[in-house]
């Protein structure tokens, strides 16, 4: 268990969510930032617990988690830290696990499944689209693919892909038998289930030299 702050790190004054996990594991360490202890972490002591809150409502699959918390901190993100100031988002703080008015080294969390189990599906960060494979090197009159992903989001996913601005395909790859010989530029567009959408650009030089039948 660590000791919050709150005072803000200047060499790390945020966390970016790059991706998600929707559940928690025994003896993992998360981290929490809440408003009133600051930044917190510890080991996960138990997963999906049914507790009985302050209130007297049951929160169902809870996860006690070795961390500091004070009245305040509930609804602050729970998070795996990746590396650097890259975070892997897991759930949301709700309460301390041994009472509610002093600081407390165990805190309850529900995690993203239980979550989504009342809100439905949620986008918790900004979805991408990543060009994964393919050429920026041509040869003329060549077979060539390029094959595209979306990162985040909610499937499932449609796509488009566009040469100078013309649709070529409506899959996650784009293959094509003749590059011709000119210079082109290939879009790639990733649109979710909730209709979020996302875009890549990549700028493809043909070499007019080869005589290459494929890349």
């Amino acid at each position: 268990m660590i000791t919050g702050s709150d005072t803000i790190d200047a060499s790390l004054p945020r966390f970016q969510i790059i991706s998600r996990n929707n559940h928690t594991f025994e003896n993992e360490t998360l981290q929490k930032v809440g408003i009133t202890s600051g930044w917190t972490y510890g080991a996960v002591e138990s997963t999906c617990d049914d507790v009985n809150s302050e209130v007297g409502a049951w929160i169902l699959c809870s996860d006690r988690v070795d961390y500091v918390s004070d009245p305040g901190d509930s609804g602050s993100p729970v998070f795996y830290l990746i590396y650097g100031d890259n975070a892997e988002l897991r759930g949301i703080h709700w309460g301390a696990a041994d009472g509610y008015l002093n600081t407390w080294n165990d805190a309850w969390m529900s995690d993203l499944h239980q979550i989504e189990l009342d809100l439905g599906s949620l986008v918790v960060y900004h979805m991408t689209a990543a060009i994964e494979s393919g050429p920026d090197f041509v040869p003329q009159n060549a077979w060539c693919q390029w094959v595209g992903n979306a990162d985040g989001g909610i499937a499932p996913f449609s796509y488009e892909w566009r040469k100078d601005g013309n649709m070529v395909s409506t899959s996650n790859s784009y293959t094509t038998s003749n590059t011709g010989s000119s210079d082109f530029q290939l879009s790639f567009r990733v649109i979710d289930a909730l209709s979020d959408t996302a875009m890549n650009f990549l700028g493809v030089t043909v070499d007019t030299t080869s005589t290459a039948f494929s890349c």
